[in-house]
């Protein structure tokens, strides 16, 4: 396979490591040996077209198992976003390097209105709590002004109280997102909720804990309009499955929520995993002696032979 990066910079790193996306986000060099599938692609043109003023779909669930690469693909698209066409990035330089008529678009989209990343990793905790603290880091990170320490102020007073009100959780994010475009540094917001699933597990486990949060981002996502708001929740399975012990009408809430968003099922057919897996391999630069190659072409030879090889793999 083709590298795709500067001479000199390390791809092993990429595959050695797993994702912290609020910490990767502002590391310019988390992104070193990342592919970007034909799933990735097929999932960057939606979000592309929901950035266009007139959309109304911001609203998103990205779900696969494990190792399936939504992390990497949800820390990819936050440092595309976070950056203008024109700026020094590594995520629009793969971008142009492997779907040059995709950055295209996107440069067309975005313009010079990049959106300010919040990316927090939830855990097992209130949706309310986990927000309230990435709001807290992203308006720590901007410029100082007064309308910031205000936000920011109050912020840290709803964290400290005892009770989280999910209305005055949504009114901060536009508060903050409506504060990021005046002060013409932004023109949204792009909210990724990665590992969403252990926040549905702690709500489904303990009664009276409410994840109708989600639907108010949702809901706010969907009419952000020239300001957009995009929401993207990482989940490891189907949404309904994390409240599948939950009673009858409770459940049926959480369909309500899950209907505001749309799920995309983001798994990679076999033969694409087998080409990453090999990428992670040759980035290791073990050294190959002759005995090694003849004996795995014997192996490759023979999966072809036995049609045991995923249909669209072809062995070199």
């Amino acid at each position: 396979m083709t590298s795709v990066l500067p001479q000199g910079m390390n791809s092993a790193r990429r595959f050695l490591r797993a994702i912290r996306i609020e910490q990767d986000v502002n590391d310019p060099l988390a992104l070193e040996g990342y592919i970007l599938t034909p799933q990735g692609r097929q999932v960057l043109q939606q979000i592309e077209e929901s950035l266009r003023d007139t959309a109304t779909e911001r609203a998103w669930t990205l779900t696969g198992p494990y190792g399936s690469g939504k992390s990497s693909f949800a820390l990819f698209l936050a440092q595309l976003v976070a950056h203008t066409h024109d700026q020094a990035s590594l995520s629009w330089m793969l971008l142009r390097q492997q779907a040059p008529s995709l950055a295209d678009d996107f440069a067309r989209t975005l313009g010079d209105r990049p959106l300010l990343p919040v990316s927090l990793t939830l855990r097992r905790v209130p949706i309310a709590q986990s927000l309230l603290e990435a709001l807290c880091e992203a308006i720590s990170a901007l410029p100082p002004s007064r309308a910031a320490t205000l936000l920011l102020d109050r912020l840290t007073a709803d964290l400290a109280g005892e009770q989280i009100d999910s209305r005055a959780i949504v009114q901060h994010l536009d508060a903050l997102r409506n504060l990021v475009v005046e002060q013409g540094s932004y023109g949204g917001v792009l909210l990724t909720l990665d590992e969403l699933g252990k926040a549905l597990e702690y709500a489904a486990r303990h009664p009276g804990e409410d994840i109708y949060l989600l639907q108010e981002l949702a809901e706010v996502a969907s009419r952000s309009q020239d300001r957009p708001l995009i929401v993207i929740g990482i989940l490891h399975q189907a949404f309904d499955l994390y409240g599948e012990r939950l009673d009858l009408s409770t459940r049926k809430e959480w369909a309500k929520v899950q209907g505001r968003f749309r799920d995309i099922a983001f798994l990679e057919p076999p033969e694409q995993q087998i080409r990453l897996a090999s990428a992670a391999v040759a980035s290791l630069n073990v050294p190959e002696s002759s005995a090694c190659q003849a004996q795995l072409r014997t192996i490759a030879d023979a999966i072809t032979a036995t049609s045991h090889a995923p249909a669209g793999l072809r062995i070199d």
